[in-house]
């Protein structure tokens, strides 16, 4: 906790390259997760289940469709609704494109509709496929490849609520303490932001994985409040001065601040060293006056 704190306070950056890492370990985890739960409910849907067994074993060839000969066959794709697949190999019966939605495989061509993704029918000729044989395995691989995409779209939509969540709650952080008044150290409240997200997201797989899931306003605001936190245990905030030209709530104005006069420490006297000469008194000779001479 002392780590991840003093990270916070006093650490480098603002934890991008964390949360890339940690995006990119969470999108794989769900992306076989999508799979696994749309794959696990596909293969015990008995509505998937009957019309597999209805549709018969599918040969192309030459560029036509071979088998099953000269019959006509109307399945429902999912009971109650009106997508069907059609087949008509009998000579005898014109190819009628008036179906609500769905697939009509005549000897030629394949013919899809599908009104909520385009208006128009879709055509895919047989001498475009190639000669092969669709069966009932062939028809769960092509599931599973759609599955597969399907739940690549939805990894990519989770991405992307990461990344706008991560950014959300990055500029509410700041916003908050810039209401406040309190400045922070560079990149703290980032920092915080990153570590508090990532907690609640992996707290958030772990209930997904036991069946359970928060919402994504709860989500939010338990990153929020967990952000707050971490920063007030970082940062001694009574000791940050609010920042000038501010005067929120009780933050008092810059110009009533009151001026710290720097302590002056009184300065000791230093003893020099010095060291005792032996000088010897050396007496001057004496002058004898000189004496004078009377002239006689």
């Amino acid at each position: 906790m002392k780590k991840m704190l003093n990270y916070i306070a006093n650490g480098k950056g603002i934890g991008i390259k964390y949360f890339m890492l940690f995006s990119v370990l969470i999108c794989i985890s769900c992306w076989f997760l999508f799979s696994s739960i749309v794959m696990k409910n596909a293969q015990t849907n008995d509505y998937l289940n009957q019309f597999f067994s209805k549709v018969p074993t599918l040969e192309i060839a030459d560029g036509r469709l071979i088998e099953p000969k000269n019959t006509y066959l109307s399945i429902p794709i999912v009971e109650g609704y009106s997508d069907e697949l059609i087949i008509n190999t009998v000579p005898e019966i014109p190819v009628n494109l008036n179906f609500a939605s769905g697939i009509y495989l005549s000897s030629d061509a394949a013919y899809f509709k599908v009104p909520a993704l385009a208006n128009d029918i879709q055509v895919i000729q047989w001498s475009e496929v190639g000669n092969r044989v669709i069966d009932r395995a062939a028809l769960e691989n092509g599931l599973q490849g759609i599955i597969g995409i399907f739940s690549t779209l939805l990894t990519l939509i989770f991405c992307c609520i990461l990344w706008a969540g991560y950014v959300l709650v990055q500029i509410t952080i700041k916003l908050f303490f810039w209401i406040l008044g309190y400045h922070t150290n560079k990149g703290q409240t980032a920092r915080a932001t990153t570590v508090a997200w990532i907690g609640v997201l992996s707290i958030n797989f772990v209930l997904l994985l036991a069946s359970l899931q928060l919402s994504i306003p709860v989500v939010f605001v338990m990153a929020i409040a967990l952000a707050v936190l971490l920063v007030f245990r970082s940062t001694k905030l009574e000791d940050k001065k609010p920042e000038k030209g501010r005067n929120f709530f009780d933050t008092v104005p810059a110009s009533e601040k009151e001026v710290e006069t720097p302590v002056q420490t009184p300065v000791k006297p230093v003893k020099v060293a010095t060291k005792k000469k032996n000088l010897k008194l050396v007496e001057k000779p004496r002058r004898e006056p000189a004496k004078k001479t009377v002239k006689k």
